[in-house]
């Protein structure tokens, strides 16, 4: 598929960076704004321009698509927007921090679940997230959001930026992830 896709110009798979918001403040991120900074730049683009460059994109061919920011969990009307892309027939793939991540999120998304659900991994304590997140209850909060998705039976992949702050956890995360039969992918921020 993918070859054919290649050899006709096809676009098979897109991206769609749906918002700038994140409930998270990292430092070696650059897609973190609040709504005053968005503001003074510009603005995000409404359900309905996404939703027109997802009919463009479906017509051209496009099959898989990611949805990432910021935090896509944060943005305004995120729920509406998943919902009118899933009825397009992509298999989306939801980029997050898992953070925001509770029951409800997890009902919702069981009634059409993304093809897979990424959430980044910031380390394995609550101290690893406020140093590099910023946000003191993070691994909490992000631990019981992977149980709640394993339990879903949602396909879940991990991934992890390895800056100095995190670099000790390193070897923890890829035991999680092997104890939990999770993919787990990092990179290094330098």
């Amino acid at each position: 598929l993918s070859q054919s896709a290649f050899d006709e110009k096809i676009p098979l798979k897109a991206t769609f960076e749906l918002t700038a918001r994140c409930n998270f403040n990292c430092e070696m991120c650059y897609v973190h704004l609040n709504d005053s900074q968005i503001n003074k730049i510009g603005r995000e683009l409404t359900n309905d321009e996404w939703l027109e460059i997802a009919r463009q994109a479906k017509d051209a061919g496009t099959l898989y698509l990611t949805l990432t920011g910021g935090e896509v969990f944060a943005r305004p009307h995120f729920r509406e927007l998943y919902e009118e892309l899933t009825k397009m027939g992509f298999l989306i793939q939801i980029l997050s921090n898992g953070y925001l991540i509770d029951e409800s999120v997890i009902e919702w998304l069981k009634e059409n679940p993304p093809y897979i659900l990424r959430f980044t991994l910031y380390g394995m304590s609550n101290q690893t997230y406020e140093k590099v997140c910023g946000i003191r209850d993070g691994f909490d909060r992000v631990m019981r959001a992977i149980d709640l998705v394993e339990a879903a039976g949602i396909p879940l992949y991990l991934v992890s930026t390895v800056v100095k702050e995190n670099e000790q956890d390193l070897p923890e995360m890829y035991a999680f992830a092997r104890e939990r039969n999770i993919v787990f992918q990092h990179s290094i921020s330098v």
